[in-house]
């Protein structure tokens, strides 16, 4: 299959997955190249799924926001970012760059539930909340062969000669092979439970995606996790680095900038689809995130 080009917008649901159907049931993984040089589109959004996703950086300097980490990736290193770890991707600070992704359902390896694959290797590698990410540094052998094994993966899927996903399976078999048995102690000794901010985040973005449209108070999004306004901000900042109600404006922009190219509705509509008291301060928001105005980003989209 071709590899898919993307800009800086993603089909998140309202309980914060990316909401994208990979290939097609028969093989189901996505290749995506990313051009994050745009200053209108230079940020992946928050959010998560149950997919594994390798990245690469072609060129040029990106950040990494995952959980509560944050790393520059600069042109050729990589990283693989475990299941449901929630994550975004940005351009670095007057540095842009472009970016290889793929993303791919871990049954293509694992085979059936009960098969040794699934049960010694993927499952456990899924469930071990202390690798949400891994990143691959060509200074170390391991990692430049398993960030090159997703490189060889990523060509034959753009590629697609016949036989093309087996070897795009034998190349994320072997990265799996290098990343597993490169980790084995954290994998066999892992912390069964998941991070508390990480858990605490997932329900109170959740709640956001499903309320954007309506007025939101600190209160609110603090009492769906059963904590303090307190430590809902504590929760945010330490997390991925902002406020509740910045992540509700962007959120609320996002859609905007989905509904300004898929939709015809007005400008003043798609202020108040997204919970903006007028489209005056919807303007000013949107022009904040996106260094143009609503009509300019519809225009040279």
């Amino acid at each position: 299959m071709p590899v898919q080009k993307q800009s800086g917008e993603l089909n998140i649901d309202i309980n914060g997955y990316e909401a994208a159907v990979r290939g097609n049931p028969m093989f189901p993984c996505s290749a995506y190249w990313w051009d994050l040089t745009n200053p209108m589109l230079d940020e992946i959004p928050w959010h998560w799924h149950e997919d594994f996703e390798v990245l690469y950086v072609k060129s040029g300097t990106l950040r990494l926001c995952i959980n509560d980490n944050h790393y520059l990736l600069r042109e050729g290193e990589g990283a693989f970012i475990n299941s449901n770890a929630v994550h975004s991707i940005r351009a670095a600070t007057n540095v842009t760059g472009t970016l290889n992704s793929f993303v791919f359902n871990p049954e293509i390896l694992s085979g059936s539930a009960d098969s040794a694959f699934n049960q010694k290797y993927i499952l456990p590698l899924m469930r071990c909340h202390e690798l949400p990410f891994i990143l691959f540094c060509p200074d170390t052998e391991w990692m430049k062969h398993a960030s090159q094994s997703v490189n060889d993966a990523y060509i034959s899927y753009d590629e697609e000669k016949f036989g093309y996903e087996l070897y795009v399976r034998e190349k994320l078999s072997h990265m799996l092979y290098l990343i597993v048995t490169n980790n084995e102690s954290t994998i066999k000794h892992r912390n069964k439970s998941e991070n508390k901010d990480i858990i605490r985040l997932k329900t109170m973005m959740s709640y956001i995606h499903q309320h954007y449209r309506d007025k939101i108070y600190l209160q609110q999004i603090a009492k769906t996790a059963s904590i303090s306004e307190r430590e809902c901000l504590r929760c945010f900042n330490k997390t991925i680095g902002i406020s509740p109600v910045q992540y509700l404006l962007k959120h609320r922009v996002s859609i905007a900038a989905r509904l300004l190219v898929e939709s015809d509705s007005t400008i003043t509509g798609i202020s108040d689809k997204t919970g903006f008291d007028n489209s005056g301060h919807f303007a000013r928001t949107f022009k904040s995130y996106y260094k143009c105005s609503p009509s300019e980003y519809r225009k040279t989209r």
